[in-house]
């Protein structure tokens, strides 16, 4: 219970302040959770309670804390948060960030997996168009 008071404040907070909604991995570092997937269980718990309302558009989510009437900001997710070992972590630890993380990666460097607006391929699987714009 007290990690499901300590969410709805938290979404309160973000709500009032007009924020971006957490995402589940921001969620599990605030709660102290095990696992990002921990964090879901708790939001549908809140919504079936009917103190939250959660809408859904793709990957991302806005919560609306209907006491309050408010709603948080669309999730925003960033790029380059160290990618964690699924088994690195032993009984009591938390895991641990892959050896040799610098940090974010320059702009340059991101790779753009969106698919071509006109071909529907990725450039880095040979779409002729993105080639052409990134060079």
């Amino acid at each position: 219970m007290r990690r499901m008071d300590a969410l709805y404040s938290h979404l309160a907070a973000a709500a009032r302040a007009g924020a971006p909604c957490p995402t589940n991995t921001e969620l599990m570092d605030i709660l102290d959770l095990s696992s990002v997937t921990e964090a879901n269980p708790l939001l549908d718990r809140l919504e079936a309670g009917r103190m939250i309302r959660v809408e859904h558009t793709g990957n991302r989510r806005r919560v609306t804390v209907l006491a309050l009437g408010l709603s948080t900001g669309w999730t925003v997710y960033a790029r380059g948060r160290p990618r964690l070992f699924v088994g690195t972590a032993g009984p009591g630890e938390t895991a641990r960030p892959i050896e040799g993380f610098r940090g974010d990666l320059p702009p340059e460097r991101y790779l753009d997996r969106d698919p071509c607006p006109r071909c529907g391929v990725r450039g880095d699987l040979g779409c002729a168009h993105s080639r052409r714009l990134a060079a």
